[in-house]
């Protein structure tokens, strides 16, 4: 879920935010998200919307201001995913794992009880992309939590529809990468365990297969999927001690092949984030190394001999917000670093920055806000 939020939540499918600015790297403010704390319930990852703040529990939505009054708080199904679009939040209802909510950031419910096709107890939502009128999803079935080549269905379905628009299933399989919705470019895509497909998301009518069909980049190795603004795809995996990046076109031709030859540790070398895409660098991070990279070029790289980086976001003018344990770091496009900021417990979520460029991370049961 934390992935998937890093992804998808503030409409992107590159773990990069519109958002930049000139950071201090000094506290604002800190606030208790759970009082009392709740041991059944943990936070898990921040979005920001229109000067508010989102914490994302695993039962629950919580809102901030940006001076971090405590705003509304609502319950939706545990570890489900939550997303921002059309200026509403949208996400599972706590009464029915089937159906989709939407409230306004004040908390005005605007939509109730839309279906979503094929959401059953043993299944999950792999891609969550709500739109004006409807839906496209990605449900994975586990009917036996011990059954990995169970099956998948991939559709779109319209508001009060009597069926879905379009929809593939893909029958004793599974996805090898997180699917993407890539908005520039007007597809979805996913995957098996051995191919990658690409469906029109325009499509109105009678999709049943995808337009594009072709080999995953990376085969067995595959482990992440983002693109960016330009359309392009990047593959990210791991081959013995290397961790390897191929950007392709959409339709699956390559453009660039980089790898980190021998220069990870072999323990160290999964990536542990898909390719982080600003506007002109691809940011790929495992535990011990950051790399910055263009045309497939390494730019620079900061390296981490305790094995504790865990989680970045990059922002429009190319620099990158860092989390090393109980650190966040800022660097420039170009490697330096601007800030170092140390907390008494460790990050657990990728940082967020609101429309003022505020950024936000959590820390145990608490959030900050850091101008």
């Amino acid at each position: 879920m934390i992935i998937y939020a890093q992804i998808f939540a503030n409409n992107c499918s590159n773990c990069c935010v519109e958002q930049s600015g000139e950071f201090e790297g000094k506290i604002l403010w800190t606030r208790i998200i759970f009082d009392p704390v709740d041991e059944s319930d943990k936070a898990g990852h921040i979005v920001t919307a229109d000067s508010k703040i989102f914490v994302i529990s695993q039962k629950k939505i919580i809102a901030f201001d940006s001076e971090g009054t405590s705003l509304w708080n609502r319950a939706r199904w545990p570890m489900t995913p939550v997303v921002l679009r059309n200026e509403k939040i949208y996400f599972t209802s706590e009464e029915k794992k089937s159906s989709m909510q939407a409230v306004s950031f004040d908390n005005e419910l605007l939509l109730d009880g839309f279906w979503m096709p094929e959401v059953i107890k043993e299944s999950y939502l792999v891609l969550f992309e709500p739109f004006e009128n409807g839906l496209i999803a990605q449900v994975q079935y586990m009917p036996d939590p011990n059954d990995a080549q169970s099956g998948f269905i991939v559709y779109k379905v319209q508001n009060g529809s009597l069926g879905m628009d379009w929809e593939k299933s893909f029958y004793d399989q599974r996805s090898k990468v997180i699917p993407i919705i890539n908005l520039p470019s007007g597809v979805l895509v996913t995957s098996n365990q051995t191919s990658a497909f690409v469906f029109d998301i325009n499509n109105s009518k009678n999709q049943t297969e995808p337009v594009y069909e072709y080999p995953l980049p990376l085969g067995e190795h595959t482990i992440w999927l983002s693109s960016g603004n330009d359309g392009h795809l990047y593959w990210l995996g791991k081959l013995e001690d290397r961790t390897i990046m191929i950007e392709t076109e959409i339709y699956g031709k390559k453009i660039v092949e980089w790898n980190s030859g021998n220069a990870v540790f072999e323990d160290y070398a999964l990536p542990i984030l898909p390719v982080i895409v600003a506007p002109e660098i691809q940011y790929i991070l495992t535990k011990s190394k950051l790399f910055a990279i263009k045309d497939g070029n390494v730019l620079w790289e900061i390296n981490s001999e305790e094995n504790d980086f865990s989680n970045a976001t990059a922002l429009n003018d190319n620099s990158i917000l860092v989390v090393k344990n109980n650190l966040l770091l800022h660097y420039t496009s170009e490697g330096d670093k601007k800030f170092e900021l140390k907390f008494d417990a460790p990050i657990i979520c990728a940082p967020a920055i609101d429309e003022s460029g505020q950024i936000y991370v959590i820390t145990n049961n608490k959030i900050h806000a850091i101008q």
